[in-house]
């Protein structure tokens, strides 16, 4: 009769029952899963916190995005701008919170406010209490770093800001008369305007709007200081007595 071998690794030949795990090996076993099921659990837990980390740096980026990059289409539909609107103040908010590439995003908002459906002041009054939040001086500075033609847009959106802002603490709209609105660049004449319009906003009532009034004067006369000196030099001299 031949040696018969042992079937697998249990001890046991063909003619002899298997034998089930040792009871000694059952605490072992459970001990294994729980160290599973914790390291599974910890796992888990730091991807949830990961992703609440993230979370927040991750939609400003594309609120920015969204800001720099606006929907196409003319005119926009009131969800566009109502969408577009949402981004803008998102980005505004985070600028107040110390952003700098948020608030270079809306100073250099790429949307013109005077085309339908807008209305000028869309964002001007937007611009108005930024300004204040951000401070004036780091506001403006960071609208020195862009093109004549955006800075005129955004220094004339913060005139009409000025004025609807001033008009609800007047209790009546402030009407200051005007010239025609946007253009590509900046005249002696229009810069001699701005700077009519903000030393009239500087001595407002509400005291963001002088605030304001005041950096965004100091700004203009800097920025556009050779356009004023020739806007000056074209004045006709006043009549000899």
């Amino acid at each position: 009769m031949s040696e018969e071998q042992p079937i697998g690794d249990t001890g046991t030949t063909k003619d002899m029952p298997a034998v089930g795990p040792r009871p000694a090996d059952q605490p072992a076993n459970r001990g294994r899963s729980l160290v599973g099921f914790y390291i599974a659990l910890g796992v888990v837990a730091a991807l949830v916190g990961l992703g609440a980390w993230m979370y927040a740096p991750l939609r400003l980026r594309y609120a920015i995005y969204r800001v720099e990059h606006p929907p196409a289409g003319s005119p926009l539909s009131s969800e566009q701008v109502a969408d577009y609107t949402k981004w803008f103040s998102e980005c505004g908010d985070s600028a107040c919170h110390g952003n700098n590439q948020a608030l270079a995003a809306v100073v250099a908002m790429p949307i013109n406010p005077a085309e339908p459906p807008f209305s000028p002041g869309t964002f001007g009054y937007k611009y108005v209490i930024l300004a204040c939040k951000v401070q004036p001086e780091r506001f403006f500075t960071a609208l020195d770093q862009q093109p004549e033609s955006q800075v005129v847009k955004v220094l004339h959106e913060l005139d009409y800001g000025c004025r609807i802002k001033a008009s609800i603490t007047r209790g009546a709209f402030v009407s200051l008369g005007g010239i025609p609105f946007y253009s590509t660049g900046i005249s002696r004449q229009r810069a001699a305007f701005l700077v009519e319009r903000f030393k009239a906003h500087s001595i407002s009532q509400d005291p963001d709007v002088r605030r304001v009034a005041e950096a965004a004067l100091d700004f203009t006369c800097r920025r556009f200081a050779k356009k004023l000196a020739e806007a000056e030099k074209a004045k006709p001299e006043a009549p000899s007595p």
